[in-house]
């Protein structure tokens, strides 16, 4: 992957993982605030670098996320409660959205830290 290509995915992430960390801030999800600020972090050093320290950075990324969603309790179960039913799935679509772009572009950049 290129430089630019690089940066186009970094800010992507960043993107995503703002706008993932503006709902669990609402909702008040501390829990995971921790992961996905350290995740923009190194979003936004990686997206300053070159070479091997970028790719550690973006490795780093990829090992949060995967921690993040392990096992039973983990971000991955992570929903937001209404006691109506029509409010909850309309609360949680922005979240799914968010959390479907996050897995494509993860997954691209796992694929991408892997063979480097």
């Amino acid at each position: 992957m290129s430089n630019s290509e690089d940066q186009s995915q970094c800010a992507r992430l960043i993107d995503i993982y703002s706008g993932i960390l503006e709902i669990v801030n609402s909702e008040h999800g501390k829990t995971w605030s921790r992961g996905i600020e350290e995740s923009i972090k190194l979003l936004k050093i990686a997206n300053d670098s070159e070479g091997e320290f970028k790719r550690e950075r973006l490795k780093d990324v990829f090992s949060i996320y995967n921690t993040m969603n392990a096992g039973s309790g983990s971000f991955s179960d992570f929903h937001i409660w209404r006691d109506n039913y029509e409010e909850r799935v309309k609360a949680n679509k922005p979240l799914e959205e968010l959390r479907d772009k996050l897995w494509a572009e993860i997954s691209s950049l796992g694929n991408s830290v892997r063979t480097g």
